[in-house]
């Protein structure tokens, strides 16, 4: 941990001589976490602009595009940050920290706390003594990723959006519907988004707002092993509790007939709709055994994932030869991740929807003749919904599922069945 800087010098220098001396980044303490939120609302000049392509290097994306509207959306958040109007105090704001601690309000300031002897508590980092209550509200829980302790009741849900659900920025397709269903039921959010449609994190902002702690928003590659692993160690970093849930949603599909399909496009299938949720659940299966190890006290909550599979992996559909083929790996991986995982205490689970009926769906199947010959051959004569899907999610995500691992479920209509 980097060097805090001392009550006799200037801080900025002394963060810079401390970076030259060591290799580590600066780390902001809580009290200067809070001046930085507080600070942002003082700038003279409104809020900076950074160099984009120095930043998409350092911060490591894929493309400065992504660099750009990650920055934009950081901006949003800082300003959603900014305090209420009147406690900022009066005049332009360009002031020194100072003129916010002058200005009289209904609300006792930190001096009148600090002046009452009963009150009295710990130094902080700059010499001063804060009220105890106050440093109770402002301490944030410690995660259990790095203490090995548990933290209250909520978990938190991990969903990889669907690529094409991403590009159409819809609101309504498996992942997102999945994602509120378990955010309604006090899941906390970690949501994957490909690195080259950035533009979800701003319907995500709009979906749950700006300033929402319970919903974070993490940049994956699921068919980069370096891009899954880092996303992974940041949800770790952020994380209240170690997540319990992994939910795959990720998909991708191209029809073609099989004398036609390029080795291309077989590959993509395979990167998309196999190879990823077998990276992710590494990655998610490492973190929860290591997490569950460190563990002290009651008993850790499940371990849980679903991946959404398709009736593709179990019956042949014409030019779905890829398709298929990539689905019925993914079965089958997930009952292997069920016996090996089990005795973790992780199961593992698919669910094989028939064609589901979210927006891009109604695009697929919205014609009158084409939906009706293929509901001929469904037996309940309907297509699912995504609120299906979520359902049976949230079922095999609950401790009623707790025992059921390795299995399929299929929201066909029993289109497999005959």
């Amino acid at each position: 941990m980097a060097a805090v800087p001392s009550r006799g010098g200037s801080p900025a220098s002394e963060v810079k001589s401390s970076a030259a001396k060591s290799p580590e980044k600066p780390v902001f303490t809580e009290k200067e976490e809070r001046v930085l939120k507080v600070a942002w609302t003082c700038l003279k000049s409104g809020p900076p602009e950074v160099d984009v392509e120095k930043l998409a290097k350092a911060g490591g994306f894929n493309t400065t595009k992504t660099a750009s509207n990650t920055w934009g959306t950081i901006k949003k958040k800082l300003m959603a940050m900014a305090p209420p109007a009147g406690d900022e105090g009066e005049g332009d704001g360009a002031g020194d920290m100072g003129d916010t601690a002058k200005t009289p309000t209904k609300t006792p300031t930190k001096a009148k706390a600090k002046a009452t002897p009963k009150k009295r508590g710990k130094k902080t980092d700059d010499g001063d003594e804060e009220d105890v209550e106050a440093a109770l509200e402002k301490k944030p829980r410690k995660s259990p990723v790095k203490k090995g302790k548990k933290a209250a009741t909520s978990t938190v849900a991990v969903a990889a959006a669907d690529e094409e659900e991403a590009a159409e920025n819809e609101d309504g397709g498996i992942g997102s519907v999945t994602a509120k269903t378990l955010r309604s039921k006090g899941a906390k959010l970690a949501l994957l988004y490909a690195p080259f449609e950035a533009s979800i994190v701003e319907a995500a902002l709009e979906t749950y707002g700006p300033a929402a702690d319970d919903v974070k928003m993490y940049e994956c590659d699921i068919t980069s092993p370096e891009s899954v692993n880092r996303a992974f160690a940041a949800i770790g970093d952020d994380a209240v509790a170690f997540p319990s849930i992994l939910v795959n949603a990720a998909g991708y599909i191209n029809l073609s007939a099989l004398e036609d399909t390029t080795p291309e496009d077989m590959l993509k299938h395979y990167m998309i709709n196999l190879h990823g949720p077998a990276l992710t659940s590494q990655a998610f299966a490492r973190m929860y055994i290591a997490a569950k190890e460190r563990h002290t006290g009651s008993p850790a909550p499940g371990g849980r994932i679903v991946h959404i599979a398709s009736q593709a992996a179990h019956v042949a559909l014409h030019h779905h030869g890829a398709y298929c083929a990539s689905k019925a790996g993914l079965v089958g991986l997930t009952k292997c991740q069920a016996s090996e995982w089990g005795p973790h205490g992780i199961t593992a689970n698919t669910i094989s929807p028939g064609p589901v009926w979210t927006e891009l769906g109604k695009k697929a199947w919205g014609d009158a003749e084409v939906k009706a010959k293929y509901l001929a051959d469904v037996p309940t004569g309907m297509l699912a919904e995504p609120e299906e899907v979520a359902a049976v999610v949230e079922y095999l995500v609950s401790d009623a599922a707790k025992n059921v691992n390795g299995a399929d479920f299929r929201l066909d209509g029993g289109f497999t069945a005959r």
